[in-house]
């Protein structure tokens, strides 16, 4: 699973109607599709960004630091064996 171009500008826009994420769960861990002028554009358009592209480190294919510029404090990628797991001991 992945973030793309679509989602990028999708998540933002949830940001503006409150949508937090301070605290993000995944679903297995993202991989990024957008490039980093495809979020700096959304920074620019949305203007509600926590954190600026210079603000975060893009070391690998993963979305952790796109959720940063969003306000995530905290990223926690669970695979979906763990969450079938949690599921069952609810």
């Amino acid at each position: 699973m992945a973030i793309g171009k679509g989602h990028v500008r999708f998540l933002f826009y949830s940001k503006r109607y409150g949508v937090s994420f301070e605290d993000t769960l995944t679903l297995g861990r993202l991989f990024l599709y957008a490039t980093q002028n495809e979020i700096k554009k959304n920074i620019d358009f949305f203007k509600n960004n926590v954190k600026n592209i210079s603000d975060v480190s893009f070391k690998d294919k993963f979305a952790e630091p796109f959720f940063q510029i969003l306000g995530a404090e905290r990223v926690d990628s669970r695979s979906t064996f763990v969450c079938a797991l949690m599921t069952i001991a609810v």
